[in-house]
C-alpha cells in the first residue's frame, strides 16, 4: 500500500509514526475490501457455466457494445420509451473490450458490469482508509455490503442502465466529501465515477450536478459552518488557489473528454441534449412533489428498504410512508450538524450537510419520475438512505472515539464486534450470489424459440421490418429484433427511432421500403388486450413463428376463466387464482405474423 502525504498526516493525528504499514495491517485492509465485494464476485463467478441471450432493454445494449469501433459507435447512451436517449455512452465503451475479448460473449456484460462496481467500492474503500483508517473502512464497507444484499447480487452484476450507476454514484459522494475535506487529486476521479453515473442515467445527471452544488457551497461557506480543530488531515478549500486551479484543471480535462462524443452528437447527429431539453418542458404525468417525499419517506427510514425494509407496489408503482420518515432525517442530520460544530469536527459537519442536501435534492429527483413508478426507477434512493444512516453512526463513532481509544480492551470490542458485523453482511448475500440467475429466463427462452423459426423463414438477402405489440414491458420483443440482427438479417424497426436504440441502420422511418412486414405479437396471461388472438383473427395475416409455453388445455382453460371472471366475478375460486397465477409464471405467448400491416394494435382509448 503506497504511504501518501495524507496517510502519514493521519498517522500524526492518531499518534502513529510516518512509515509504511505493516504487512498484517496492509492484509487486513485488503481483507475487509475482498470480504465486502465477494458476493459480487461469487455471483460473477456463478456464470461461468451458463448461457445467456438478453431480452429487452439488456438487448439493446448488446447490441450497442457490439457496435463500438464500428461506423456506428454509439455517441449516446441507452434508449428510453420517452424519445430520446440517456446522456452518454460511456457505459457501451466500458463494456466493448471485454465482449471483444470473450468471443463477443453476452455474460461480458455482466462481468463488466461486476468489474465495474467492483472497482467503485474500492474507491471508496480507499478514501474510507485515507479518511479514517479501520473504523471508517470497516463502517464503510458494512454499508456497501448491506446495499449489494438489499439491491441483490443480480442488479450489482447488471449491465441495465438504471443499476449499473448506482455504486459510481455512491463513490461520487464520497469523492466529493474527500474533496471537500482538502484531497484536491480526487477531483479528476470524482470527474470519471460522476460521469459514468451521469452518462448511463439521465437522473444521476440531475443527482451528480446536486453534489458539484454542494461542494461548490462548501468551498464558499464552509468557514461559516465550522472552525475545524487542529488536524493534519483536514484542510478545506482555501488560499492558496493556485493548487486547487491545477487541480480543477485536470479535472476539467478529463470531463472534456469523456463527455466530448455527447458534444459531437448535440451538433452532428441525434442532438440528443435537445430532445432531452424538449421531453422535460412538455412531461408527461410524473410523480409530483407531494407523492415524492412520501417516497423519499419510505427509504430513508432509519428501517426502509436500504438495509431490507420492505418496497411495496400498487398498480407497478413504489409506494411511499408519508413526510415522518423525511422530517426525522433532516432532523438528525441537522442533530449531526450541531455536535459536529460544538466539537470542531469539520468531517462530520461536511458529511452531514452533503447527506442532508441529498435528501432535499431527492424529492425534487423523485418528483419528476415518470408514471409509473418503477421500483428500478426508485432504487437510487437506496444510496441516499444509506448515506444518511451512515452519517449518523459516523458521527457517533467521531463522538465516542476518544472514550474508546482510551482503553486496549474497549478498542479490541469494538473491532471484534464490527468485524462481526461486516462479515456477517457479506456473508448475507453469498447463498443469493451463488444461485443467481440471468435475467428474464422465460422470456428469453421464449425469443431464442422464435429466432430459431424466424431464420427459417427471413432469409439473409431480404429487407424486413419488424414491429411488435401487446409487450407492455419490453421484453420479448426487443429481444427477438436483437437477435434477428446478430444473425445477420436486414432488419429494420421503429422500435426506439427517436433515441436510436438500434442505431442508424435499422432505424426504419416512413416511406422507407422493405420486403417484408413481420409483427411479433405478445400476450401476458392476464392482460385484456390479446395482441395474438387478435392478429390470427385479421383474414390477412400469415402465421410464421409461435411459441406457448402452455398446451392447448391449459390455454383454453385460462380463456374460459377470464369468460367467467367477466360474467361472474364470484364464481372464481381461490383455488382457480391460485392456478391462474401459477400458468402465469410459464410467461408470455408470442406469435409472428407477416401482412400488409401491423396487426394486432389495441383499440383507441
Amino acid at each position: 500500500m503506497t504511504v501518501t502525504a495524507d496517510d502519514k498526516a493521519g498517522d500524526a493525528r492518531r499518534g502513529e509514526p510516518a512509515q509504511p504499514q505493516p504487512r498484517l495491517v496492509r492484509a487486513a485492509a485488503v481483507a475487509v475490501v475482498a470480504l465486502t465485494v465477494s458476493p459480487i464476485v461469487i455471483a460473477a463467478v456463478s456464470l461461468a457455466g451458463d448461457q445467456w441471450y438478453p431480452v429487452g432493454d439488456l438487448s439493446h445494449i448488446l447490441f450497442r457494445v457490439g457496435q463500438v469501433g464500428t461506423e456506428g459507435t454509439p455517441l449516446v447512451g441507452a434508449e428510453t420509451i420517452k424519445g430520446w436517449a440517456h446522456p452518454g455512452p460511456l457505459e457501451f465503451w466500458l463494456a466493448a473490450p471485454l465482449y471483444r475479448l470473450t468471443g463477443q460473449d453476452p455474460r461480458a456484460l455482466m462481468w463488466t458490469a461486476a468489474a465495474v462496481n467492483v472497482v467503485m467500492i474500492c474507491g471508496i474503500a480507499r478514501v474510507a482508509w485515507r479518511r479514517g483508517r479501520f473504523p471508517l473502512l470497516i463502517g464503510s464497507m458494512t454499508m456497501v455490503a448491506v446495499l449489494v444484499h438489499t439491491l441483490g447480487p443480480e442488479r450489482a452484476t447488471s449491465p441495465w442502465n438504471p443499476f449499473l450507476p448506482l455504486f459510481p454514484f455512491l463513490l461520487t459522494i464520497v469523492l466529493a466529501w474527500d474533496v471537500a475535506l482538502g484531497r484536491r487529486g480526487s477531483l479528476v476521479w470524482m470527474a470519471v465515477s460522476a460521469s459514468l453515473a451521469a452518462q448511463t442515467h439521465f437522473a444521476f445527471l440531475t443527482l451528480s450536478c446536486l453534489v458539484v452544488v454542494w461542494l461548490v457551497a462548501w468551498a464558499v461557506w464552509w468557514r461559516r459552518l465550522v472552525v475545524p480543530r487542529a488536524d493534519p488531515t483536514v484542510t478545506p478549500p482555501g488560499p492558496p488557489w493556485a493548487p486547487w486551479r491545477r487541480a480543477l484543471r485536470r479535472a476539467g480535462v478529463v470531463l472534456g473528454v469523456l463527455w466530448l462524443p455527447i458534444a459531437f452528437d448535440a451538433v452532428f447527429d441525434l442532438h440528443n441534449p435537445v430532445q432531452i431539453a424538449e421531453s422535460i418542458a412538455t412531461p408527461p404525468p410524473t410523480v409530483g412533489p407531494v407523492d415524492a417525499i412520501g417516497l423519499v419517506g419510505r427509504y430513508v427510514r432509519p428501517d426502509g428498504p436500504w438495509v431490507g425494509g420492505a418496497e411495496p407496489e400498487e398498480v407497478f408503482s413504489a409506494v411511499g410512508s408519508g413526510p415522518a420518515p423525511v422530517v426525522l432525517a433532516l432532523v438528525v442530520l441537522a442533530g449531526c450538524v450541531w455536535l459536529g460544530r460544538r466539537r470542531g469536527l469539520a468531517d462530520v459537519v461536511a458529511l452531514a450537510t452533503l447527506a442532508s442536501v441529498l435528501v432535499v435534492g431527492a424529492i425534487a429527483a423523485t418528483s419528476q419520475i415518470f408514471l409509473p413508478a418503477y421500483l428500478y426507477l426508485t432504487q437510487f434512493l437506496k444510496v441516499i438512505g444509506a448515506v444518511v444512516w451512515a452519517t449518523v453512526a459516523w458521527t457517533g463513532w467521531r463522538l465516542v472515539e476518544p472514550w474508546v481509544r482510551a482503553r486496549p480492551a474497549r478498542t479490541r470490542v469494538a473491532g471484534a464486534t464490527a468485524a462481526a458485523v461486516l462479515i456477517g453482511s457479506a456473508a448475507w448475500t453469498w447463498g443469493d450470489a451463488v444461485g443467481m440467475e440471468t435475467p428474464n429466463p422465460t422470456d428469453e427462452v421464449a425469443a431464442q424459440r422464435i429466432r430459431t423459426q424466424l431464420n427459417d423463414v427471413v432469409a439473409p438477402d431480404e429487407r424486413v421490418r419488424v414491429e411488435f405489440v401487446g409487450d407492455y414491458f419490453n421484453i420479448p420483443g426487443p429481444g427477438v429484433i436483437s437477435w434477428l440482427i446478430q444473425d445477420g438479417r436486414d432488419v429494420l424497426t421503429s422500435d426506439g427511432a427517436h433515441g436510436l436504440k438500434w442505431g442508424h441502420a435499422h432505424r426504419w422511418q416512413p416511406g422507407e421500403d422493405y420486403d417484408r412486414l413481420l409483427t411479433v405479437a405478445v400476450h401476458y396471461t392476464g392482460n385484456f388486450h390479446d395482441a395474438v388472438r387478435s392478429c390470427a383473427q385479421d383474414p390477412t395475416m400469415d402465421l410464421v413463428a409461435s411459441y406457448d409455453p402452455l398446451d392447448p388445455d391449459e390455454r383454453a382453460w385460462l380463456f374460459e376463466l377470464g369468460l367467467r371472471n367477466l360474467a361472474d366475478p364470484r364464481s372464481v375460486t381461490p383455488d382457480d387464482e391460485a392456478r391462474a397465477a401459477e400458468l402465469a409464471e410459464a410467461g408470455a405467448r408470442i406469435s409472428v405474423y407477416e401482412g400488409p400491416e401491423v396487426c394486432g394494435q389495441p383499440p383507441p382509448d
